[in-house]
């Protein structure tokens, strides 16, 4: 906002003495466009009454147009203020005997000028100071207003689309101070610093590996000929890392909304780059322990020991993880509730334990669906795939006078040796759509 050109004028018949400021708005192209006059009378003979003390003696004359109409409400605020200081200095230069050049002539509107250069360059200084601390303080969340305004009316002038586009020219230019990917890296540094400490403390390594310790013991070296005993470890793997991630991820973000709230309220950082930031430094922390309880059980299990089941196996086992981090940071954002999140996702881990394929595999077609929105299941039917390949042979089924193929067996054939692509797909959507769920309710988050 540029305060524009002004002058003195005097009522020779009243004896009243005021300045009229002219204040003007230079758009995002370039246009200055005339908000109005302020009028400002700095002695008169009658004094003003408090009504018009209140009012400041300030008149505001707005051009008829959607564009000032709104700015004018806008800056009113700024516009008394400026009343204020400029009435109360040419106060203070009228008492110490410093009097304005009024010009001679008939009409009413003086020379222009204060005598006495230095007091004319000070209050040029007072203004210009106003004008700059408007514009780095005030003028980026009024644009903004603005164009909100404007394009949620229903578009008067250029519409909707220019009001977006002003927008997205008034966030990049005056809203961020940094851009992206500065904002990501020096979230992503903080996140691990942060993440690193939460996810490597001693309890959890303790319960970690005391879990896969235990379990392998459980499951010494089980031979293949035991295949129910093979099955519930592989169903084992499918749960505990289809269930213990998501209840840690629980917490996340309703312990971390006071920081979210005071960081995007100050402006620090865009939403996209925490979240983002935040998913980066999740992998290696949350990824960590679930390789290392993989690596205890599968050879203590006594599971293929060929490297390419393996390996695939611990691929599987990690995907599963991230899925269900997914659900947990959904539930958390939705929620932000700790009690809560905690006991919608128990509810929602012995459904999905119930529903996984081992216990129940003849579940009644009008609740079949929950199977198909349950991940440890695809998990579960990509491990069974990857251990017991192209159908998985033949095992002993009656006393070693008799073979069947383990596709009949009857934990593998509920769930199936087929389809493994799906599966995978499946999850996939199942991992977007969680964390586009967080996304959006943590862009829905405002402070109370």
């Amino acid at each position: 906002m540029s305060n524009g050109d002004g002058q003195w004028w005097m009522d020779r018949d009243s004896g009243s003495l005021g300045w009229v400021q002219n204040w003007r708005w230079s758009d995002m192209e370039g246009d200055t466009v005339l908000l109005g006059a302020l009028e400002l009378p700095i002695m008169a003979t009658t004094p003003p009454d408090s009504a018009r003390r209140a009012r400041a003696s300030a008149s505001l004359y707005c051009l008829l147009s959607v564009q000032t109409l709104n700015l004018c409400e806008q800056w009113r605020t700024l516009v008394e203020l400026a009343d204020w200081l400029t009435w109360m200095h040419a106060l203070l230069l009228l008492h110490a005997g410093i009097a304005p050049q009024i010009g001679g002539g008939d009409g009413d509107v003086g020379g222009g000028g204060v005598a006495g250069g230095g007091n004319e360059a000070e209050l040029m200084e007072v203004r210009g100071k106003l004008a700059a601390a408007y514009e780095r303080l005030v003028a980026p969340a009024v644009k903004l207003d603005i164009c909100a305004r404007e394009g949620g009316g229903g578009g008067v002038g250029q519409g909707a689309a220019a009001a977006r586009a002003a927008r997205r020219r008034g966030e990049a230019g005056a809203e961020w101070t940094t851009g992206w990917w500065a904002q990501f890296s020096v979230l992503l540094r903080r996140g691990l610093k942060e993440r690193r400490h939460e996810s490597f403390n001693k309890l959890r390594i303790f319960q970690v590996l005391s879990v896969a310790s235990l379990a392998g013991l459980l499951w010494w070296r089980t031979p293949a000929a035991r295949l129910q005993d093979r099955t519930a470890l592989i169903f084992f793997f499918s749960v505990f890392w289809g269930f213990f991630p998501l209840y840690n991820a629980v917490f996340t973000f309703p312990l971390e909304r006071p920081m979210l709230l005071k960081e995007r309220s100050s402006g620090m950082y865009r939403l996209s780059s925490y979240f983002a930031a935040r998913t980066a430094a999740d992998l290696p922390m949350e990824l960590a322990l679930p390789t290392a309880f993989v690596i205890i059980l599968y050879w203590m299990g006594g599971l293929d020991p060929h490297p390419a089941p393996f390996l695939l196996s611990l691929l599987v086992v990690l995907y599963s993880v991230l899925v269900a981090q997914s659900l947990g940071l959904a539930i958390g954002a939705v929620l932000m509730d700790v009690k809560q999140g905690t006991t919608l996702a128990s509810v929602i881990t012995m459904v999905f334990l119930i529903a996984g394929g081992y216990y129940v595999q003849h579940i009644p077609p009008f609740v079949g669906w929950l199977r198909w929105l349950n991940y440890s299941f695809y998990c579960y039917r990509l491990l069974l795939g990857i251990q017991f390949p192209h159908g998985g042979g033949y095992y002993d089924c009656g006393g070693g006078s008799a073979r069947c193929p383990v596709a009949e067996f009857p934990s593998i054939k509920a769930v199936g040796l087929s389809n493994h692509w799906v599966d995978v797909c499946v999850m996939a959507l199942l991992l977007i759509g969680y964390r586009v769920v967080a996304y959006l309710a943590l862009d829905r988050l405002k402070p109370r």
